[in-house]
């Protein structure tokens, strides 16, 4: 298997994104899950995340086989949520999505580590998103990886639940000693 490489979208990634978008819908519906549709994720929502540049895609060989969008942006609806986590900057992790022909192979796992890492870097302390409820890997996963459910939300397609962690600070350079001594 390949190894995945992460880095920012880019607007040539444009069309590559939006098959993605499809191929998880349809794999999502194959699976009963009723979470996406053409409403949403959108062309819309891909042109604003890589505008924006908070989109990270993940690249095996030559193919994008995950995506990942990590911003500040919190859903109106998030101002009911019992958080625990209320002191430090917060991240908000939208639009994780794995090529199902790439499932299964621990893909979400790692574009997750990445936004938690790349949220460090960017000087926030906290991590939130959401779930659908009727998708049983995304609440696994998120459990799994030591997210604290603080609640739901409704939103378009139903109810939602919420996850927070608070994530290390990212370690500030060393200063480098003058050689000239």
């Amino acid at each position: 298997m390949n190894q995945l490489t992460i880095r920012p979208a880019v607007v040539a990634d444009r069309d590559t994104l939006l098959a993605l978008v499809t191929a998880c819908i349809d794999g999502m519906r194959a699976q009963q899950i009723d979470q996406w549709d053409e409403q949403y994720p959108n062309a819309v929502a891909i042109d604003r995340d890589l505008q924006q540049g908070t989109a990270y895609v993940g690249v095996r060989g030559e193919a994008v086989v995950a995506m990942i969008v990590v911003n500040d942006y919190q859903d109106p609806e998030y101002a009911d949520v019992a958080w625990q986590y209320r002191e430090g900057r917060v991240a908000v992790v939208h639009r994780l999505m794995v090529h199902p022909e790439a499932e299964g192979h621990g893909l979400a796992r790692v574009m997750m580590a990445f936004a938690e890492e790349r949220a460090a870097e960017l000087g926030h302390t906290l991590i939130r998103l959401d779930a659908f409820s009727l998708n049983p890997r995304a609440l696994r996963l998120y459990h799994a990886l030591g997210y604290r459910d603080a609640g739901t939300i409704r939103l378009r397609k139903g109810i939602f639940h919420c996850f927070e962690k608070q994530i290390p600070p990212h370690p500030s350079p060393t200063p480098r000693a003058d050689a000239r001594g």
